[in-house]
């Protein structure tokens, strides 16, 4: 019996520590939530940054490696196929690159200038300096950022 459990284990390994973290995190936001609200020397906001800033790496981190594992693969898909058929299948990719990238350009252009209007509340130049006695911290998480 013991054999089976721990072999399922190790089998179910990934699926397991998943499960942990995010029971883990369930916990932990349960938590600190009221101590993160209930603060004096950070805003829960900068609080929240603080608690979420390695999670934003981690999927920063992530979707760097996306990239190099998707074009990977297309080359190595390509490299099994016939040229006849590699011509066509780089045919059709390209244009739906293009009409996507399109439709998702005007989508984006659209949006900004209707619904989001940049620039409609203009910072003032004060707001842009540093606060006296602003920690160096922030200046060293928007360098790992």
């Amino acid at each position: 019996m013991s054999k089976s459990f721990f072999k399922v284990v190790r089998e179910n390994l990934m699926f397991l520590l998943l499960l942990l973290g995010v029971i883990l995190g369930i916990v932990l936001g349960l938590f600190l939530n009221d101590k993160v609200q209930h603060s004096t020397e950070f805003t829960p906001r900068e609080l929240a940054m603080f608690i979420g800033f390695p999670g934003e790496l981690f999927v920063r981190m992530l979707m760097l490696v996306v990239l190099p594992l998707i074009a990977s693969s297309v080359i190595t898909s390509l490299t099994i196929i016939d040229k006849i058929t590699a011509k066509k299948i780089g045919k059709r990719a390209a244009l739906y690159f293009l009409v996507t990238s399109l439709i998702a350009t005007s989508l984006a252009v659209v949006l900004a200038r209707v619904i989001i209007k940049p620039r409609a509340h203009e910072i003032q130049e004060e707001d842009r300096m540093p606060k006296e006695g602003s920690s160096p911290v922030y200046a060293i998480l928007d360098m790992l950022r």
